[in-house]
Parts: structure tokens; sequence; C-alpha cells
């Protein structure tokens, strides 16, 4: 069966002057032969995953594995344009954030949606 993943990654500075921090959120797809399969190869992956650089000011960064955040299990049996790897439901609070990012309105929490036809 697959698999989506959701890895999550913290960067870290040798040096941290106030340096906002930084985050990374990866989903991978992976084929296992149940949830707790794919969670153990999202470990895995996640902290092969795992690397430093020396930045252009000189400091060490490093990009280090949190954890598995979620797994969802693929519904489809073929893989292939359109298919849905990953979806989730959102709080209000949260499409505030998404929705700001993007420069959009938030869609109003009281109004009814009404679908057409």
């Amino acid at each position: 069966m697959w698999y989506s993943v959701e890895l999550l990654y913290q960067r870290l500075h040798e040096n941290d002057s106030g340096t906002e921090p930084l985050w990374e959120e990866s989903i991978v797809l992976v084929n296992a032969q149940n949830e707790i399969e794919a969670r153990a190869e999202g470990e895995r992956i996640g902290r092969v995953q795992e690397h430093q650089y020396k930045a252009i000011s000189g400091d060490v960064v490093k990009w280090v594995f949190l954890q598995v955040v979620e797994t969802q299990e693929i519904l489809e049996d073929t893989l292939g344009h359109k298919t849905e790897v990953f979806s989730r439901f959102l709080r209000q609070a949260e499409v505030a954030k998404l929705t700001h990012k993007m420069g959009m309105k938030v869609p109003d929490k009281n109004r009814k949606r009404v679908r057409p036809g």
C-alpha cells in the first residue's frame, strides 16, 4: 500500500544570533505493508535526509529531523496524474494563516456556502 508521510525538520544555526526559527514540512510517498511500517520508513527517511553545510557567513547550518507528523494511506489502487497524496481538515485559524500568507481574504466562517444546482 502507498502512504503519504509528513516529516518535520528544523534548521539550527551554529551561532544563532537572533535568526528567526525555520522549519521544513516535507511530504514523501512511501510503499509499506501498513501504517506502522510507513511511519518507521518515514523516520528512516527523515534521519537520512539530515544534513549540514557552511553558510556564506561561515556559520554551520544543520537541518535536523524532528518527527513524523502524520501518515495517510493513499486510497487509490494506482498512482498517476491527479492522485491525491495528502489532505487535511483545517480550522478557521489555520485557514486565516494560509490565506494571509497568500494575500487572500479570510473566508467568513458564518457565511453559509450554497452549492449550485
